[in-house]
């Protein structure tokens, strides 16, 4: 008889101490990441933890982080089924994103091109993006329990481009926040890129989405449904939620509150059609 043995790839890199790269140095990973919390990487380079295989997890318990002038992405990767569990700090101090997935498909039939799973802090605070998505071939997932912040004057905490079926869900206790962002351009805590419109996104919210101007901007074919707080700081002069592409709904769930207006994207010579707002509360509204 013939015993035929199959071991499945066990190879993964773990760091436990602190890890200072050399300028424009960085990590390209043929092999799962594991960070404990005694463990760091800071990066002065683009694409600090660079994924270049299909299938790669990161870990992060410790620290990730760029420094540097104008230098992209703590962890970036344009392989399929990308996957980051971080219970630690994600930083960006530099350019572009703390994360950035581009052109990421499902390979391996779980459904998903991408995840990415919080309960730390995913931070940007001088980068244009914090989470950056572009181009998805198959569907993305973002689970925060904890932090997702830009502190940037002109920043965007996630910002989805010409993505399909993206799936935001922001539990209760979770931030997703960009309350030092100005009025101009396309800048909130969750955005859907107007010009290559992003389609199919779903946003879950049971915490809190909070931003100084823009907070949730919604491509095609979208859907809030919110029981937790979506807040514009400035909701004087600037919604909450504004629906950029057409047939987008939004579900208000008791636990619902909105702190801003709610626009229909209908500006002058590009109106959108078939917008849905549902009030499913149960306990009394008030509205201004």
């Amino acid at each position: 008889g013939f015993f035929l043995i199959f071991f499945t790839n066990s190879y993964a890199e773990t760091i436990s101490t602190l890890e200072v790269l050399d300028k424009d140095d960085k990590k390209t990973m043929n092999e799962d990441l594991t960070i404990t919390s005694s463990g760091s990487i800071t990066c002065d380079a683009d694409g600090c933890v660079t994924l270049n295989k299909a299938g790669l997890t990161v870990h992060n318990s410790g620290t990730i982080k760029v420094t540097g002038t104008n230098q992209n992405n703590a962890i970036v990767s344009s392989k399929d089924d990308s996957k980051v569990f971080n219970y630690g700090t994600i930083s960006n101090t530099s350019s572009n994103a703390a994360i950035r997935w581009q052109g990421l498909s499902d390979s391996d039939g779980d459904g998903l091109g991408g995840y990415i799973y919080n309960s730390g802090t995913i931070e940007a605070t001088s980068a244009a993006y914090t989470i950056r998505i572009l181009t998805s071939g198959s569907a993305y997932k973002i689970d925060n329990y904890g932090l997702i912040t830009n502190s940037y004057s002109s920043g965007q905490t996630i910002f989805l481009t010409d993505t399909t079926g993206v799936t935001i869900n922001n539990y209760s206790g979770g931030i997703i926040s960009a309350t030092a962002n100005t009025d101009s351009g396309e800048k909130g805590a969750i955005t859907a890129n107007a010009t290559n419109t992003s389609s199919n996104t779903t946003v879950n919210n049971w915490g809190t989405v909070t931003a100084a101007h823009d907070t949730i901007v919604l491509g095609d074919t979208s859907t809030i449904n919110n029981y937790g707080k979506i807040e514009s700081v400035n909701f004087s002069d600037s919604p909450a939620i504004i629906m950029k592409g057409d047939n987008s709904t939004v579900n208000l769930y008791d636990g619902t509150l909105l702190l801003g207006w709610i626009d229909d994207g209908t500006d002058t010579g590009n109106a959108k059609s078939g917008s849905t707002l549902n009030l499913d509360l149960c306990s009394s509204y008030y509205f201004k």
